[in-house]
C-alpha cells in the first residue's frame, strides 16, 4: 500500500495539526440506552433478546444495497483503497468459511482458525507463540489459546526482561519498547442458530492481518517491536461476568506480570466490533486520549488526501463510555490501553445477521487504512519521544 501524503511525511504532515486534547465533555450514554446489551466497565450485559427487536428484521436487500454502494465508491479512490478491500475481503471470507469458532471447544473451525493465523506469521518470518491454558469455566473445564506474533524492530533481538517486581506499571521502565495490537478470533455460541461473528470479529482480525502485511514492508524504519495478540475466549459461554469473559487476556495479562513483559509495553490497541456502516468511535480510557487524537489527525490526513473511500467521519471527539473488554485486564495493570469500538454497537451485534452480507467493506478498508498509519507512525517514534 502507498498513501502519496504518508509514508514518511506522515509525522511531519501530523506536527502541522494544530494539537489540543480530546474534549473531555462527560459520556452521553442517550444513543446507547436504546440497546439492551451495552458493555460497561464493571458489567457486560448479554440478555436473552440480545438487542431490540426492530434490529432483528433488518432486510437483506439493505445489504446488498450497502454493497452495491462500496462497489460504486471503491472504483472512485486509490488503488491502495481497493488492494485494502481486496486483502480483508479474502481474509474474512477464508475464516468464515471454517465455521464457528467457539473458545474451548476445539471445534474444527476453531483449530482450523488457529492454524490460518499462524501460517499468515510465519509466510512473513515473524516470531508466532501460542500461549495456551486449561481453566475452569462455566462449562467445565476448557482450553484456550492466545497467539502472539512478533516483530522485532532492526537490530533488536530477544533478550532477558526486567522482573516484574523491580519495574512495576506504576513505575514504568523509563523507554517501553512494545506496541500491542489486539483482537479476539473466539465466536459466541448460540444454541439456536449458527453465529458467523464477521463484525465480532473477524473484520478486527483481518486488519491486524493488513496491519502486519504492511509493517513487513517496512522493517528497517521502526524503532520499537510490535507485538499481535489474537485472544482466545473474550466471549462469555452464558452471561457476561468477571468470571465468564475474557478468558484469554485475563490469562495473558497476569502471564506477561509474572514474567516482566507488561513492562515493556508502550501501549495496548485493542480492536472489537469493526466493519459495520457508519461507526463513531470514541475515545473512552481518559489516560490515553493523546493516542486517540494521533488516530483523529490521521483520518483529516488521509481524507484530505483523498486515501479514504468514505466521507463520514469514523473517529469522534467526546467521552464514550466505558466497556469491559479484552484491554481491560491490562488495564487493571496500568498498562496505557486504547479500545476502538463504534459506540453504539453495530445492529447486528450477537445475532444471526452478523454474516459477511453486512460488513460495510469501504468502511472497514478506511479503518485498516487508518490504524496502519497510527502502527507505522508510532514504530518509527524514538522511544524518548514517547
Amino acid at each position: 500500500i502507498s498513501w502519496p501524503s504518508l509514508g514518511l511525511a506522515a509525522p511531519m504532515a501530523l506536527q502541522r495539526l494544530a494539537v489540543s486534547p480530546c474534549r473531555a465533555a462527560g459520556p452521553d450514554l442517550s444513543p446507547l440506552k436504546r440497546f439492551v446489551g451495552v458493555r460497561y466497565s464493571n458489567s457486560r450485559l448479554v440478555s436473552s433478546n440480545h438487542v431490540p427487536q426492530p434490529f432483528r428484521r433488518l432486510r437483506r436487500a439493505h445489504a446488498l444495497s450497502e454493497s452495491k454502494k462500496c462497489t460504486s465508491r471503491c472504483g472512485q479512490h486509490t488503488s491502495a483503497s481497493s488492494s485494502t478491500i481486496a486483502s480483508l475481503q479474502a481474509n474474512v471470507f477464508h475464516m468464515l468459511a471454517f465455521g464457528q469458532r467457539v473458545a474451548g471447544s476445539e471445534s474444527p473451525g476453531h483449530q482450523s482458525m488457529r492454524r490460518h493465523i499462524i501460517e499468515h506469521f510465519q509466510r512473513l518470518n515473524w516470531e508466532i507463540e501460542t500461549s495456551s491454558h486449561t481453566q475452569e469455566t462455566v462449562l467445565g473445564r476448557r482450553t484456550f489459546y492466545n497467539l502472539i506474533a512478533i516483530h522485532r524492530c532492526a537490530g533488536r533481538r530477544p533478550g532477558p526482561i526486567l522482573a516484574h517486581d523491580s519495574c512495576p506499571r506504576s513505575n514504568p521502565s523509563p523507554s517501553p519498547m512494545c506496541l500491542v495490537l489486539g483482537a479476539h478470533y473466539d465466536s459466541k455460541f448460540f444454541p439456536d442458530f449458527d453465529f458467523c461473528g464477521a463484525i465480532d470479529s473477524m473484520v478486527s482480525v483481518a486488519v491486524l492481518l493488513h496491519v502486519a502485511n504492511q509493517v513487513a514492508t517496512r522493517p528497517d524504519l521502526l524503532h520499537r517491536d510490535l507485538r499481535l495478540v489474537f485472544f482466545d475466549g473474550e466471549e462469555a459461554f452464558m452471561d457476561w461476568s468477571p468470571h465468564d469473559s475474557l478468558y484469554g487476556s485475563r490469562h495473558l495479562a497476569k502471564k506477561w506480570a509474572a514474567d516482566g513483559t507488561i513492562c515493556t509495553i508502550d501501549l495496548l490497541m485493542v480492536l472489537d466490533l469493526l466493519g459495520g456502516p457508519s461507526p463513531r468511535i470514541r475515545s473512552c480510557i481518559a489516560d490515553t486520549d493523546h493516542h486517540f487524537l494521533t488516530l483523529m489527525q490521521l483520518e483529516k490526513v488521509l481524507r484530505e488526501s483523498g486515501d479514504l473511500i468514505t466521507t463520514k467521519r469514523i473517529f469522534w471527539a467526546g467521552r464514550g463510555a466505558a466497556v469491559d473488554d479484552d484491554h481491560s485486564p491490562f488495564q487493571a495493570r496500568n498498562v496505557p490501553s486504547l479500545l476502538v469500538i463504534p459506540q453504539p454497537f453495530p445492529q447486528v451485534w450477537h445475532t444471526q445477521h452478523d454474516t459477511a452480507d453486512h460488513v460495510d467493506w469501504a468502511v472497514s478498508a478506511d479503518l485498516a487504512n487508518i490504524i496502519t498509519a497510527f502502527v507505522l507512525h508510532f514504530l518509527r517514534q524514538p522511544p524518548s519521544n514517547t
